[in-house]
């Protein structure tokens, strides 16, 4: 039960016990103390006073019979005359303690003995009258007679009333000192007794708010013990709602909270382990396609050289054939003696322009080729994109450990991002290449039908003269077109060249970061098997 209250509730209970017992103690000694005080105050304020007044008249009757005595016996007039002066005064003194007395009587009895009392001496001071005034006629023998025949028996009445009234007096005293004896046995019973039962009481609650206190807190303390040392697989159970109580119920929560963390760190780490390997590969993989893309640059490169070579062909072709087109428009001109020059020399132009088209279709299909090639590098760049993006995500989900590998795989991602705007500016180059090939080609191609054309009309008539000069003029600037062509297809080629070898460096740094990321995914993981380490140190 104590278990359900705050230990300042059972604190303040225990005290508070305490306190009613010590304040149910002073108001039973309070009581008996009371109870003896009004013994005392019977004694006190009406035994004692009722027994002073009570011998007083006793000690005035006295005296008075004395006196009366003294005036019998006594026959000086002097001596008389004192006698009943002193006899009126002790009537005087007694009447006066008759009426203090009234104010001390406190039973009926003493009431009544008190009235026969008076009564007796008025009718013994009556008497005394009487002798007085035989005394004072001197007749002594009369006197004496009524002293004893009636004056000494109401002497004698008298003082049994005074000692009955002494009597009840001391009865009234020694009743009033048993009321206090009895009150101070009460008393000290009841203390004796409280004074137990608060020892009892006192030392059970001290027993009982000990144990309600030092049991939890114990069991507190085994339990914090228990998951300092790492084991977290017992359960805590917490009774009661004091504070000790709510201490083993956040003990008990802090367990439950502990064992959900380092689960979730120990899962958290085999996921780390796994990405860790999961990355490792993809770099490994992503390594493998960057020695592929530099492999393809380095044909591309060899192509693009390949093509500027026979780009350069074709315009010294185009120049050749710019010559002997004005070769042969000077024979034209010379007329139809030297007709036969100018067929050979449209014989060999024709050839010329046949291996001008040819060098032109294949330096189209190169540019075929090197199209080919830009699309493996851009679908490696992709893939690298897409490797460098999935190894971030794998970084963001290490958290701060996997920091240093999110910066390399922005890096990479950066790098993928670079060759592939790079491969895009090569396609746009190799599309302009294309175009300017697929122009020279046609125009070789009307070149050699031209050619052809003026060969077999050469051969039919010499008034045909006048169009195969105009024919070759045409030739003629048509060479020129194919010579600056060729001229910008070169000048291209060696900006592809140049963008090839920026892919290439790019690919080699592109490389060195995936290097990098491997170490980083090594370190990764050596710190994932570290933290598995530190998680198996509890028990869960």
């Amino acid at each position: 039960m104590f278990r359900h209250l705050k230990i300042s509730y059972r604190t303040l209970l225990s005290f508070g016990a305490v306190a009613l017992l010590l304040i149910i103690l002073g108001i039973s000694n309070l009581v008996q103390m009371a109870d003896i005080r009004r013994a005392g105050q019977v004694i006190e304020n009406n035994a004692m006073p009722s027994l002073a007044t009570a011998d007083e008249i006793a000690l005035n009757i006295t005296r008075l019979r004395v006196e009366v005595l003294r005036l019998v016996a006594n026959p000086d007039k002097a001596v008389q005359a004192k006698s009943n002066q002193t006899i009126a005064t002790l009537d005087g003194k007694i009447q006066e303690t008759f009426k203090k007395y009234e104010t001390l009587i406190s039973s009926e009895q003493e009431r009544q003995a008190l009235s026969t009392l008076k009564t007796t001496f008025q009718e013994y001071m009556s008497i005394l009258a009487k002798v007085q005034g035989f005394v004072s006629e001197e007749d002594l023998s009369s006197a004496n007679k009524l002293i004893n025949t009636e004056l000494a028996p109401r002497g004698i009445i008298v003082n049994d009333q005074n000692l009955l009234l002494q009597k009840i007096n001391q009865d009234a005293a020694t009743k009033a000192g048993q009321a206090a004896a009895e009150s101070y046995s009460q008393a000290q019973a009841i203390v004796i007794g409280i004074i137990v039962l608060a020892v009892i009481v006192t030392i059970a609650l001290a027993l009982l708010l000990t144990a309600s206190i030092v049991k939890p807190i114990g069991q507190a303390v085994s339990v914090a013990k228990q998951i300092a040392g790492g084991d977290l697989s017992q359960n805590v159970k917490a009774e009661g709602r004091d504070e000790a109580a709510e201490l083993l119920q956040a003990l008990a929560a802090m367990q439950v909270n502990l064992r959900q963390t380092i689960g979730q760190i120990g899962d958290s780490a085999t996921q780390l382990s796994s990405a860790a390997d999961e990355m490792s590969a993809v770099m490994e993989e992503s390594t493998r396609g960057l020695q592929r893309q530099n492999d393809e640059i380095e044909q591309a490169a060899t192509a693009v050289n390949e093509m500027t070579s026979a780009v350069e062909g074709v315009a010294s072709n185009a120049v050749s054939t710019s010559e002997a087109s004005q070769a042969s428009s000077h024979s034209a001109q010379q007329g139809r003696a030297q007709l036969s020059d100018a067929i050979a020399s449209i014989e060999a132009l024709t050839s010329d322009v046949l291996g001008a088209s040819q060098s032109a279709e294949e330096l189209a299909e190169q540019a075929l080729n090197i199209s080919k090639v830009l699309d493996v590098i851009r679908a490696v760049a992709e893939q690298t994109n897409l490797l460098a993006l999935n190894a971030a995500i794998e970084a963001a989900r290490a958290g701060d450990a996997g920091r240093g590998f999110a910066v390399v795989a922005d890096e990479v991602r950066a790098l993928a991002h670079r060759t592939g705007e790079s491969t895009r500016e090569i396609e746009s180059m190799i599309g302009s290449i294309q175009q300017g090939t697929d122009h020279t080609v046609q125009a070789l191609q009307s070149s050699a039908e031209r050619a052809r054309s003026t060969l077999e009309k050469a051969n039919a008539a010499g008034e045909a003269l006048s169009t195969i000069t105009s024919n070759v003029a045409d030739i003629n600037d048509r060479n020129l077109l194919i010579a600056s062509a060729s001229e910008q297809q070169a000048q291209v080629a060696r900006e592809v060249d140049r963008s090839l070898v920026s892919i290439r460096d790019l690919s080699v740094q592109t490389a060195a970061g995936a290097q990098q990321t491997s170490v980083a995914t090594q370190e990764l993981a050596r710190l994932a098997v570290d933290l598995n380490g530190l998680v198996r140190r509890f028990s869960l």
